[in-house]
This record gives C-alpha cells, sequence and structure tokens, in this order.
C-alpha cells in the first residue's frame, strides 16, 4: 500500500462536528417533527461513532500509543470542564440537593455538561480496548463488544422491547436510577473503537464503487430502522441502531481511500468546534433576547443551527490560527545563522517518492541526527499528514522523542539499544534491529514480547546476520520474547553506476531473498521486507518490499549525477547567516587566523556569522567555496573560525551590515545545492545536514 493521506477523514471530522451542532439545535422542524428526526435523530448518529473510530484508528493500530491519547483526552476533559464551571453555575447544577453523588457519576461516566460524555466514555473504553488488543485480533474484539452495544441498544433505541418484559424493565430502571443513559464507555464506545482498529488492520477497498453502493444500502437500512422505531414509539434515546456501527464502518473505510490532502486546520477546528458549541447556542440565545429576535434566530430552527454553526466556526479558527501563530518560530530579524525548512517542498517530495514505490509498498522515512537536521517534530509531522506512517532512526532516544509526537506510526530502531532498556522497547512500542544470535538473546532475557527486524549482512559488513549461516536464524523465531516482524539488509553501493557495483548490488540482493526464501519453505514468518534506502529506490525501484526506507532523497539532497530522476525532488533546507561587519584591506594585508587569506589587491571582506561550531568545515576556502549575497557570489576565504567565517566581497558594491548570506540554498537567479556545498567539503550531503549544529535556529 503506497503512502496514505487522511484528508477525507479531516474533512469528514469538521462535517462531524456540525452534525452534532445539528442534534444540539434542531435543523428542520415540520408539523409531524419527522425532518428533525431523520436528519438529526438518525442519519446524524454518525457524527459520534465517526469520532470514536477515528480515535480507534490512530490509536490502537500496532505501534500505537494509546496512552498518550488517553492522556490528551484527559487534559482536554479537564480543560472543558473549567471552562463550562461558568454555565454549570448558571444552570444551577452545583444546588441541585443529589449534586455530590450525581457530579460523581458525570464525572466519571455522564460528563459535567450534557455533550461531554464524550470524553469519560472515551477514558474508560480506550484502555480496555487496548488491553484486548493486546492479545487478540480487531475481529475477534468486535465480537466480544458486540454483547455489550446490545445490551446498550435495548436501554436505547430499543427500549421499547425492553418495556414488554417486567423483568428487563426493573432490570434498566435500576440502571437508569443511577445513570442517564447506555451510550457511555461500557455499552457504547467500546464497540466503535474496535472498528477503528479493524479499519486500521485491513488494506484500502479494491472497489470503492462497491463500497459505496453498500453505504447507500446500509443507509437505507439505518433510515428503515429509525424511523420504523419511532412510529412504534420504542425510543428512550435514539443514538444507537442495529444498522449504525455498518454504516459508519463503511463510511470510515471509503473516507480512508479519500485521496484529498491532509487538512490539519480542519482537524484541529472540529475538535475545539465540538468543545465550544454549547456556549455558542448560549451565545446566540443571548444575541437573539437583546434585539428582540427570538422568531428569527431560535425559533426558526434553520436559521438557529447556521447561526450557531458559524459562530462555532469562526470562534474555532481564530482559536487554531492565534495557536499555531504562538506555535510560529520567531522570524530572521534577530537571527544570527539558521536553517530554513520548506515543508511544501518536504510535502512534495513524499508525494514524489511514494510515487515511485514498487507496487504494494510503502514509505519509511529514515529520521536520523533530527530528521538529517530539519527538525525532527516539524518533519513527522509534515510527514504524517502526507500519508507517511513508518520511521526510521537510529536510537533509542530518538525513538522515544519520535513517539511523544506520534503515538501511531511504525517506528524501527536501526542502530544498538542496550538490553538493559529493552523495557523502553515495549513501553514506547518500538521495533528494534537485531543483528546478531547474542544480542537477540540479552534482549529476549531483559523483556518479553520486544518486537524486532532482523538485520542481514548481504556485504557491507557492518551489523548483521550472514545469510551464508541461514540455519543460525532459525531458533530465533522459535523465540517467544521476541516477536519478528520483518527483515532488511542494506545496498552499500546502491548510487554508483559502476558495472561492478551495480553486480555487487545484485549480488546482495539475491542473497537477501534466498535467505527469505530459505526461512517461507520453513514455514517461518519473516514479516516485512526491505532492502532499498533512497539511492536503492532511485536506481533499482522495480526490486519487490514492503517499506523503502528513504533518508537523503526525502529531503531534496540526492544527487542527480548519480540519478536524473533526483532532479524532481525539491530541496528542503536552506542554510543561511548574516553579514556581521566589513572589512577593507590594502594589498599585501592578511586576515583570519594563521595569516591564511593574503590580499593579493585592495579588498573588501565580510564577516558572517557562522563557523565550524555550526558545521561549517574549518578549510572551506581551500576547495573555491563561496556563498551568496545579492544574487552574486562571494569567495569564502581565510581559516572559517568557530563563531565566523570571512567572505570577499569586493565585486558587490551593495553589500550592508546585517543583510542575508546563503551558504546553502538559493538567491535571486543563483543557487547553491547541498551537493554542492558536500563537494566543497570534500564529503556528502548526508554528512553535511546531519552535523548542522543546534545553535541553527530552525525556520519553517
Amino acid at each position: 500500500m503506497k503512502g496514505r493521506s487522511y484528508g477525507g477523514l479531516d474533512t469528514f471530522r469538521l462535517i462531524a462536528a456540525l452534525m452534532v451542532i445539528s442534534i444540539h439545535t434542531g435543523l428542520v422542524s415540520l408539523e409531524t417533527n419527522w425532518g428533525d428526526t431523520v436528519l438529526c435523530g438518525i442519519l446524524a448518529r454518525v457524527a459520534v461513532p465517526f469520532f470514536l473510530m477515528t480515535t480507534g484508528f490512530f490509536t490502537l493500530r500496532q505501534g500505537g500509543n494509546w496512552t498518550r491519547a488517553w492522556r490528551k483526552t484527559a487534559l482536554l476533559y479537564v480543560i472543558a470542564i473549567v471552562l463550562y464551571l461558568p454555565l454549570n453555575f448558571y444552570t444551577g447544577y452545583f444546588a441541585e440537593p443529589d449534586f455530590v453523588r450525581r457530579g460523581f457519576l458525570d464525572l466519571l461516566f455522564e460528563g459535567t455538561f450534557y455533550h461531554l460524555w464524550y470524553f469519560p466514555a472515551v477514558l474508560l473504553a480506550l484502555p480496555v480496548v487496548a488491553v484486548l488488543l493486546k492479545h487478540l485480533k480487531p475481529s475477534v474484539v468486535i465480537v466480544i463488544c458486540i454483547p455489550f452495544y446490545l445490551a446498550g441498544l435495548l436501554g436505547d433505541s430499543y427500549y421499547g422491547l425492553t418495556a414488554l418484559s417486567p423483568e428487563l424493565t426493573r432490570i434498566y430502571d435500576g440502571y437508569f436510577a443511577i445513570f442517564e443513559y447506555t451510550r457511555n464507555g461500557l455499552f457504547y464506545a467500546p464497540l466503535f473503537l474496535s472498528l477503528g482498529a479493524l479499519c486500521a488492520s485491513r488494506p484500502e477497498p479494491k472497489h470503492p464503487g462497491r463500497r459505496t453502493a453498500a453505504l447507500l444500502g446500509a443507509l437505507v437500512l439505518l433510515l428503515g430502522e429509525g424511523i420504523s422505531l419511532h412510529l412504534a414509539g420504542w425510543p428512550r434515546h435514539d443514538s444507537m441502531y442495529l444498522a449504525l456501527p455498518l454504516v459508519s464502518y463503511l463510511l470510515f473505510r471509503l473516507l480512508c481511500v479519500c485521496r484529498a490532502q491532509a487538512k490539519p486546520v480542519l482537524r484541529e477546528m472540529s475538535g475545539v468546534v465540538y468543545i465550544i458549541h454549547p456556549m455558542m447556542i448560549v451565545a446566540v440565545r443571548g444575541i437573539a433576547g437583546i434585539l428582540g429576535l427570538d422568531w428569527l434566530l431560535v425559533n426558526c430552527l434553520p436559521i438557529h443551527f447556521f447561526s450557531v454553526s458559524v459562530l462555532s466556526l469562526a470562534v474555532a479558527g481564530a482559536f487554531v490560527l492565534l495557536a499555531r501563530r504562538i506555535r510560529r518560530p520567531p522570524p530572521t530579524v534577530g537571527l544570527r545563522a539558521w536553517r530554513e525548512i520548506d515543508l511544501q517542498a518536504l510535502r512534495q517530495n513524499a508525494k514524489v517518492l511514494q510515487s515511485w514505490l514498487p507496487q504494494g509498498a510503502k514509505l519509511m522515512a529514515v529520521l536520523k541526527a533530527e530528521a538529517y537536521g530539519h527538525g525532527m517534530e516539524a518533519t513527522v509531522r509534515t510527514l504524517a499528514d502526507s500519508g507517511v506512517d513508518a520511521f526510521a532512526v537510529a536510537t533509542l532516544e530518538e525513538g522515544i522523542a519520535l513517539r511523544r509526537i506520534d503515538g501511531t506510526a511504525f517506528i524501527l530502531i536501526l542502530g544498538y539499544t542496550d538490553p538493559s532498556a529493552a523495557p523502553y522497547l515495549k513501553r514506547y512500542h518500538l521495533t528494534q534491529t537485531v543483528f546478531d544470535a547474542e544480542y537477540a538473546a540479552a534482549l529476549s532475557r531483559a523483556a518479553k514480547g520486544v518486537r524486532v527486524h532482523l538485520k542481514i549482512d548481504t556485504g557491507m559488513h557492518r551489523l548483521g546476520f550472514s545469510p551464508d549461516d541461514p540455519d543460525a536464524l532459525i531458533p530465533l523465531f522459535a523465540d517467544p520474547n521476541l516477536k519478528i516482524d520483518g527483515m532488511f539488509t542494506h545496498f552499500c553501493v546502491a548510487d554508483s553506476k559502476r558495472e561492478s557495483d551495480i553486480e555487487f548490488t545484485e549480488q546482495q540482493r539475491a542473497a537477501f531473498e534466498g535467505l527469505v526464501e530459505f526461512l517461507r519453505a520453513r514455514g517461518l514468518n519473516v514479516g516485512k521486507l526491505h532492502l532499498q534506502s533512497s539511492y536503492g529506490l532511485l536506481n533499482y525501484p522495480q526490486i519487490p518490499c514492503d517499506y523503502v526506507r528513504v533518508g537523503i532523497a526525502l529531503y531534496g539532497a540526492a544527487d542527480p549525477a548519480k540519478n536524473e530522476r533526483a532532479k524532481e525532488l525539491r530541496p528542503v533546507l536552506a542554510l543561511r547567516a548574516r553579514v556581521v561587519t566589513l572589512h577593507s584591506l590594502g594589498a599585501g594585508e592578511t586576515a583570519g587566523y594563521d595569516r591564511a587569506f593574503l590580499a593579493q589587491n585592495p579588498c573588501r571582506l565580510a564577516t558572517v556569522s557562522i563557523g565550524y561550531a555550526d558545521g561549517v568545515p574549518r578549510n572551506l576556502a581551500e576547495t573555491g567555496a563561496y556563498v551568496l549575497i545579492c544574487g552574486q557570489r562571494a569567495p569564502v576565504v581565510g581559516l572559517v573560525c568557530m563563531d565566523q567565517m570571512l567572505v570577499d566581497v569586493s565585486r558587490i558594491e551593495t553589500v550592508e551590515q546585517g543583510m542575508d548570506v546563503t551558504l546553502i540554498g538559493r538567491d535571486g537567479g543563483e543557487e547553491i545545492t547541498c551537493v554542492q556545498f558536500s563537494e566543497w567539503c570534500g564529503t556528502i550531503p548526508n554528512e553535511i545536514l546531519s552535523r548542522l549544529g543546534p545553535r541553527l535556529s530552525l525556520l519553517y
């Protein structure tokens, strides 16, 4: 499956939030009230199941960190409780005679305001479903949840059936003496969370057209069921229907394959709209009372719905924009030296690389060394919005940092993790690379259930099991403490066009595939397979695999000389500094340490605010390197200092103190690529990007 972008889910989140508003305001009111019943009492009931399935989809998939989602939900619940305290006082909530008991139950089950029940439902159901999914398949968990949903159904839209039995009536009346509804974390939420997890574990539908027809058929069933129940007068409430899980599942599956671009703004706005819309209902009614427009803004339900929706969207939009402005990095004003990161270029590169993947493969973004100097958090969030849900890092610390950013992604640690830290691998749902039998045994002794990928050394001779001794791997698959989820190797000369190197890469491939066939022939599940890195994808795109580990190409710094297709990728990073001061030198004068620069003629030098402590080599001037100022080239001269460097600006008459200096990137019609800069430094772009110092601010 290629990289997936969930723009369809993002868009429907906002639609679902508006559906919730329609439930709480009414939308259509006919003489028979059937318009409101059909639209708000039946069809709009897909909104909350959709929210629950989204939570299950992103937090309960393999590698997902549900505890992070639980803590975030708990925090939002606390904020919402505090936010609605004034309205609780206004409505007399705290003056009720049974307030202590009622308030305690509301806090844990019903919510302290009528729409907040969603939060305790998730807080109760999420850990239960997560524990079940740890030991059982999603389909089995759903089977377990169905009886609870049916029990809740008898206290909701099928309450009329319950009323036919005196025994059931006594049971449910006793329940309702304590709780108000059955739409909670016991009867309602577990099934939809499990359905979300099921969607995450299944491939995309092959025939979306058939799924659309199935969804339409399920909607007809839901409407028929809902209308029949209301005609019979059975519902005590109308949150739960028999056809609702089927409709929710089919709808969610279709939205997952929607190829719309991710829309994080809509995603953020939907949550705010859900939380604040009751306050907006109060605000609209207050405004209507002051203006004497109750007949229009309150009694006319379509206008009431429209007014509350517009006000909710406006407030939510303002809040999201303000929050993003607060999170925005500072402008270049005042910065000494900085890295400019073009996130749109990163998105574009991810899209291009995903289009090059072998059939059935997924992109695994390599995020070693703070995402090759691009900054971990912004890179992860941008790639996640682009449909990337698999990442590789070098260390345990990097894996934990990444997990705290993305609670659901698959994360592979490529480097060594001390076996004593194995419990952290489990705690943060990280997959560890295993490269020899001794290390595997040490991990097995340190913790149970550690997920691992086996590294196979097919010729690089750095880390890995030898394919020449395949029998040595068989005992690992029998180890109950290790969960082998995949195998991989690394092509060490995939960037070379020399015939001998191409032959060597093919030998590596043959050795790896031969080992895989050997293990499969013995009934062993080798899991996900991955061989190519960036140049492996560029030069050997036909190799079938499950993942492709892409690093330097993702950041637009692959060398076009090694493959022309690298030109289709956009540079993501630019490196800039400032002109600190200007000096005029006469012929014969020297500058810098060791008097390394000798002026042959009168010249003007600019001191630039960047040095070798920031990742610029001390001997850069020896290779003919230059920087860009005012769109013109300025040669680097002398020895680079720890914090500054000198450049010759004699031919740039317009240069002034404080101007931008470009070391990597575009300025006017000139450009210095990372490949060119790395050649001046006698190395490769990977080294240049990964050693850019932490003093360099990140500007996105």
